[in-house]
This record gives structure tokens, sequence and C-alpha cells, in this order.
């Protein structure tokens, strides 16, 4: 992604994630569930990763993790 650019992700058929870094030196990201947002969080650019998720069910749960840099084998 560019800075100063907004992008939405589908991850599985229930679920989404929006990462917006059109606001100066921040990096927002927002998750969906079945099209409805259940989480959001905003953290300064230069933080390595974010992680986020929801509840999938009563005894469990699902969470996606935003990295800046490319994994390592």
């Amino acid at each position: 992604m560019v800075r100063g650019q907004k992008a939405r992700v589908r991850l599985t058929k229930a679920r989404e994630v929006v990462i917006d870094l059109t606001e100066a030196g921040k990096r927002r990201v927002t998750v969906f569930q079945d099209g409805k947002p259940v989480g959001s969080t905003t953290r300064p650019v230069g933080e390595a990763m974010t992680v986020t998720g929801g509840d999938h069910d009563p005894k469990s749960a699902w969470f996606i993790t935003v990295r800046r840099d490319k994994p390592v084998k």
C-alpha cells in the first residue's frame, strides 16, 4: 500500500479488513464480519504490526495481523 490510500481486502466469505493510510503518520485498521464493522484501531505508521479481530462464537474468536514488513520464511 501507498501512503494516502485506503484498501479493502476480503479475507473470507464473512470477513474483510480495511487498511487506511489517508491520515498522515497513522494507520487505521478496521475489521468487518458479515459486512458490519466489529473492531477498529489506529496506530502510528511506524509500528511494526497491528493485531485485531472479533468473536467467532461465544467460545472462540478470530484475529488478523497487519504487518508492515514482509514475513520471513
